[in-house]
């Protein structure tokens, strides 16, 4: 397996909409603490859920959409490595504490992302050809009414 397949265009894509889904899932966190909806101990618990949400759903999107460049684990799995690098990266250029629940973020970026390489390709019912059902169509006489 090289990287070059590793990282294809679905990754990449995955990778964008994980990030995007990042973002809005903390701002409605944030906004569910800020009105008083959540307590403030729910905080840790919200920030890992998205965590895991938006890895997920970006490994879903990338696995589904790499057409067998890789396996679904070692794509969904890099998918969280550039994540969870990204997000170093940014909280190395803030203030921002990892010590308390950085263990607790950790699992869910890359518990999301195991259970999505886990799930794998699923295969879609494959839908007859449009030409092959007109062909079977015409093969078929028709009854006629009185």
């Amino acid at each position: 397996m090289s990287f070059k397949k590793l990282l294809g265009a679905s990754l990449w894509k995955g990778l964008l909409l994980s990030m995007l889904l990042l973002l809005l899932l903390l701002a409605a966190a944030s906004l569910m603490l800020q009105r008083g909806l959540l307590p403030e101990n729910a905080a840790p618990v919200m920030v890992c859920t998205a965590y895991a949400a938006s890895v997920f759903v970006g490994a879903r999107q990338a696995v589904r959409g790499g057409a067998g460049e890789a396996g679904p684990l070692p794509q969904a799995l890099t998918l969280a490595v550039l994540l969870y690098a990204a997000v170093w990266l940014i909280a190395l250029s803030g203030d921002t504490d990892f010590s308390a629940h950085g263990l607790l973020l950790t699992a869910g970026l890359f518990g999301g992302a195991l259970l999505a390489g886990l799930l794998g390709r699923k295969r879609g019912k494959r839908q007859p050809d449009k030409r092959q059902s007109k062909e079977r169509a015409r093969a078929v006489p028709r009854r006629k009414r009185r």
